[in-house]
């Protein structure tokens, strides 16, 4: 009798050991896709090299498996195509921004991005990390299916995929903080200031035809030199974003970018704009004028 019972477990551990299951999708709402394209676009422009894991380079499978190891915890398997086959298979009607996208060129599974909504993936190919439509005449006639892995929660409305303006902003008063400004100078304007304190320089400009007094950070200004015989001083503009750790825009953290830095950020009823770092688990806070849509 006993061995008869032995001879029943090990034929069923057999059967057992022969069968495949399916990674499982994991279903948590506690992540949003934010979370993961934050991560992603952060990215952007790294380049391609095959067998990369990131963080500096990456190839496909290495790009996504990095992205979601990082905001989600989930160990994806490392090629394109052990993705493909442990994924939950997701139709086009059903994709939604976070699935994983497949591509075959003849001869398998062989390409591997995430899907961002829009018709857009963002993948790891030959020219680096990078946005690319699924309906261009190159990547729709190789896109296979849709996979997942994690039910994300939906993006904030509020979220705004964005870039830092080209704005120095000279204000009312020497102070970032509900001010309006009165110029709006771009990179390599020259201007003539006087110096306010260690911090700020001020200057009149015409407003509305009359002189107005206004205020500039000294951290716009470059290549400042006195004026002979005056207490003027000539600059040049250099402008870029500032972020604070703090909704009263002064001290603290600050995190600072040049025009043209790509980033997310979320709108606010009180005029400012926001923006998460996951890594830091932290806000950051800044003005209207110093970002726009991309």
């Amino acid at each position: 009798m006993k061995k008869k019972i032995f001879t029943i477990i090990v034929t069923l551990a057999m059967v057992l050991s022969m069968i495949v299951f399916p990674t499982p999708t994991h279903t948590s709402a506690a992540i949003s896709f934010d979370t993961l394209k934050n991560e992603a676009v952060k990215h952007l422009g790294k380049p391609y090299v095959l067998g990369g894991n990131g963080p500096n380079s990456f190839d496909c499978s290495g790009f996504t498996k990095y992205v979601f190891s990082k905001t989600t915890g989930v160990n994806l398997p490392r090629t394109a195509a052990q993705q493909y086959n442990s994924a939950t298979k997701i139709s086009s009607a059903q994709r939604k921004p976070g699935d994983l996208v497949f591509f075959n060129y003849g001869s398998g599974i062989a390409h591997v991005g995430i899907y961002v909504g829009g018709n857009q993936m963002i993948d790891a190919q030959n020219n680096g990390v990078k946005y690319d439509s699924l309906t261009s005449s190159y990547w729709s006639k190789y896109l296979v299916g849709y996979g997942r892995y994690y039910n994300f929660s939906p993006s904030n409305p509020n979220r705004v995929d964005g870039k830092v303006t080209n704005v120095a902003p000279l204000l009312p008063s020497p102070l970032f903080k509900n001010q309006v400004p009165i110029r709006k100078w771009k990179t390599g304007t020259k201007i003539q200031v006087y110096k306010h304190n260690n911090y700020w320089y001020k200057t009149y400009v015409e407003n509305n035809g009359k002189w107005t007094l206004g205020y500039i950070y000294h951290g716009f200004l470059k290549d400042v030199k006195p004026i002979a015989g005056t207490t003027k001083y000539t600059a040049t503009i250099q402008a870029f974003a500032i972020l604070w750790d703090n909704q009263a825009m002064s001290g603290g953290k600050l995190k600072t970018y040049y025009p043209d830095h790509q980033l997310s950020y979320y709108k606010r009823s009180d005029g400012m704009y926001s923006l998460y770092y996951p890594n830091e688990k932290k806000w950051y806070y800044t003005t209207t004028y110093w970002l726009q849509p991309r």
